[in-house]
């Protein structure tokens, strides 16, 4: 299977606090506050799913998210041509355990840190981008959660401790991992 996404290099010229374009800084903590409210209904009602599975699942947002593949306007449209199906399907997030990578561990997605804080974080998957956007298409969340929830996926990104063999305690990412919040 391919590899969503394998990432080297980034800008080091990133804020210190993630912003989308238009978006100050407090509504962007807003909406990642919002993406965490939602991320735990989901979990609420599924409480048997694994622990890895909601950490999968924003990594995913994240991955598409960061290759372009997925934005606010690309899901608008994706909304507005499925516009007779329910939005915000939570009750289907149990199926991201059908995944075959779901049976290995962390659902099959490995992290290697940065050489310096200011560039991302490797982020490898046995997931396809077809099969991430199928998942999500399914879910068919609103405008508002992709975006509460991508936000939220920035945060849980950049809270990953960052690290090496000769890795220093308690330093963060302090890059921001998703292109339209840098």
């Amino acid at each position: 299977m391919q590899a969503i996404l394998s990432l080297h290099t980034a800008s080091a010229s990133h804020s210190p606090l993630p912003h989308r374009a238009g978006l100050l800084q407090v509504d962007y903590f807003c909406e990642a506050v919002m993406g965490y409210a939602l991320m735990c209904r989901i979990l609420s009602a599924h409480p048997s799913i694994s622990r890895h599975a909601m950490p999968a699942f924003l990594t995913l947002l994240a991955t598409l998210q960061r290759q372009g593949v997925l934005t606010s306007n690309i899901w608008q449209e994706i909304l507005r041509a499925n516009s007779q199906l329910p939005v915000n399907n939570w009750g289907q997030f149990n199926h991201i355990s059908c995944h075959p990578a779901a049976s290995q561990a962390m659902f099959g997605i490995s992290f290697s840190p940065p050489r310096t804080l200011t560039e991302p974080w490797e982020v490898r998957t046995q997931w396809t981008s077809d099969e991430a956007m199928g998942f999500l298409m399914t879910l068919q969340p609103s405008l508002h959660s992709i975006n509460w929830l991508m936000a939220f996926a920035d945060v849980h990104m950049r809270s990953r401790v960052a690290g090496s063999p000769h890795r220093v305690a308690e330093v963060l990412y302090h890059s921001c991992f998703l292109v339209d919040y840098c």
